[in-house]
């Protein structure tokens, strides 16, 4: 099931069986550091969305924390499940949803969240400006375009508003901004930021509507790790932990520096356009640097959130998964404790034409 967090190209379930006897972590590497090498499992492709990673592995935060390197693993449609690449023990953690890993636990293999970047997904309702679909039930009636991997999302909130599916016209999507832009649609459910830009390239005048506004709540891009992992890797994933933290505080503060790191070091083989990526970065740090994260620090998981996760999984299908086996917030409690400057409101350096207007 691919239910908040990017699309994937493959199966998880298969993988999940074969490494289910192998929660170990990532591999060990002989050298003089205090935990050999890193392997973080990206959840998509090396654009601005992994940029802490390049912050914390450029200004040596990574081995600062008692790592020798650190080896950032692409994601992608033809890559592995992130699950798959950390129940294997190819990644230390990886970045993922606590869908996925909810799917990860019933499938046998647990899986813990130990922060969330996101506070929500940055899924939306997306729609013409005048469309008048402000909620969920304005979507009856109407047509929604929805890609194979959020097809559960629009499911979910059938539910939790009690609509019934019949009413709306769900049709396959390949993400082609002229879908909407050209009238096939009223409405597309989209990974909300990359497809805000393309359509102000074409510009189209629409609204956006995150599907929290819909009743669905979601953090995403969360740090997954192995049950097994958090007991016997726990110093390992709380030093790399802390240097993410460190990472993204430099990444939100310095958004020009953020896009040059993904265009020519990371991602230079992927054709991203700078102003695109910026405008990314600037939308996502809105749902990075709340309320709640301005007060106890970034990724952190407050006790109302988890528990409004909880209630969506239930809603997707994860209802027997246990909040105590999916969600653990011990590591960023000793991390912000231990380091209350890490705790300080982080800056956020978009400037006015980095900012998406919608």
């Amino acid at each position: 099931m691919k239910l908040f967090s990017k699309r994937r190209g493959l199966s998880l379930g298969a993988v999940l069986t074969a490494g289910v006897m192998a929660l170990t972590g990532c591999g060990s590497v002989a050298d003089t550091s205090e935990f050999g090498e890193l392997y973080v499992r990206l959840s998509w492709q090396k654009d601005i969305t992994a940029a802490g990673a390049y912050f914390a592995d450029q200004h040596g935060y990574y081995t600062d924390e008692g790592f020798s390197k650190a080896e950032l693993l692409s994601g992608g449609q033809a890559s592995p499940p992130v699950a798959s690449d950390v129940v294997q023990g190819n990644a230390l953690y990886g970045i993922d949803g606590p869908d996925y890993a909810a799917q990860a636990i019933k499938a046998g293999a647990p899986l813990s969240i130990v922060g969330c970047q996101y506070q929500e997904t940055p899924i939306a309702v997306i729609s013409a400006a005048d469309s008048g679909i402000a909620g969920a039930k304005d979507l009856v009636g109407k047509k929604i375009a929805v890609q194979d991997a959020n097809q559960p999302v629009i499911q979910a909130i059938f539910e939790a508003n009690k609509i019934d599916p019949k009413s709306v016209t769900v049709v396959p999507w390949q993400g082609d901004a002229t879908t909407l832009a050209g009238g096939e649609v009223d409405a597309v459910l989209a990974f909300g930021p990359e497809y805000m830009v393309a359509l102000n390239n074409i510009g189209f005048d629409y609204r956006r509507d995150l599907v929290s506004q819909f009743g669905i709540h979601n953090m995403t891009y969360c740090y997954e790790v192995t049950g097994d992992a958090l007991k016997t890797k726990r110093p390992q994933i709380k030093a790399a932990l802390k240097a993410e933290v460190r990472g993204w505080r430099d990444a939100l503060a310095d958004p020009d520096q953020a896009a040059d790191y993904a265009l020519h070091t990371y991602g230079k083989d992927l054709g991203l356009d700078a102003d695109a990526q910026k405008k990314i970065l600037c939308a996502d740090s809105q749902i990075m640097v709340t309320d709640e994260t301005r007060k106890n620090g970034l990724f952190t998981m407050s006790d109302d959130l988890i528990e409004k996760n909880m209630q969506s999984l239930a809603q997707s299908g994860f209802g027997d998964i246990k909040r105590e086996d999916l969600f653990d917030t011990s590591l960023l409690d000793e991390i912000y404790r231990e380091n209350p400057e890490l705790k300080e409101v982080p800056r956020v350096g978009c400037k006015p034409a980095d900012m998406l207007d919608h």
